[in-house]
């Protein structure tokens, strides 16, 4: 009953698998290059507009609720103050940019010294 030909399809059936996975894998590597490579090009040679977020600054935002914020945009030479909600954009005024009101990062404590403060009160206390 065991012919020839039997044990022939048999083992050509039980190592089939191998080279199919072989084959699988490297047509999966093949198609990571290629979507990998297509993001590189996009990235190094498509323009951008805003690449370094020069267009649209967030001048400063406040909660006003658990899921709503007030923000203070500049776009260009103008402030827009808009609400945002979950779901919707609400636009609530826009204005003239006033660079004046924009504290510098001279102004601006750093968070070392504000906490080095803290801690001397904190110290003075106890």
């Amino acid at each position: 009953m065991n012919s020839p030909q039997g044990v022939h399809a048999l083992s050509a059936a039980t190592s089939a698998p191998l080279p199919t996975l072989l084959q699988v894998s490297l047509s999966l590597l093949l198609i990571l290059c290629i979507i990998f490579g297509i993001a590189w090009f996009a990235r190094r040679y498509l323009p951008i507009a805003a690449r370094n977020g020069n267009l649209i600054k967030i001048i400063s935002g406040v909660a006003v609720g658990h899921k709503e914020k007030v923000l203070l945009l500049e776009i260009g030479q103008q402030w827009i103050l808009i609400g945002v909600a979950p779901g919707q954009v609400n636009l609530i005024t826009t204005l003239a940019a006033q660079p004046d009101l924009v504290p510098t990062a001279a102004e601006t404590p750093r968070f070392s010294d504000a906490l080095n403060q803290q801690l001397q009160r904190w110290h003075k206390k106890t």
